[in-house]
């Protein structure tokens, strides 16, 4: 259950501060420019407005760190076409490069 008391939130038993609660809601919804879903729990180091999660710089960035540190649903869920347009452009270790490098020549 969910409340809204002032400027406290409570769910399920845990208390947030309704700026945080509001921030995590909005996480939970955003999606990149090519409308693929943002996972929350890889963007624990950086924060991004909406405004800037719908740039293709941001794109780039969450493209890289999906394909790095994302689970195989989330890889999934970006088409074949979208990691072979942007695999120079990014941010992966040499491991990670070679494989999609590979992948993409196979397919």
């Amino acid at each position: 259950m969910i409340s809204n008391v002032g400027e406290c939130v409570s769910a399920g038993g845990a208390h947030f501060h309704a700026q945080s609660y509001r921030k995590i809601q909005n996480l939970l919804t955003m999606k990149t420019l090519h409308n693929i879903e943002v996972n929350p729990g890889l963007l624990w180091d950086y924060e991004f407005s909406p405004a800037e999660m719908q740039q293709e710089r941001f794109l780039i960035w969450y493209l890289g760190r999906v394909l790095e540190r994302g689970t195989a649903a989330e890889v999934k869920r970006i088409p074949r076409e979208l990691i072979a347009q942007y695999l120079e452009r990014l941010s992966l270790s040499q491991r990670v490069r070679r494989f999609w490098q590979w992948y993409l020549q196979e397919v």
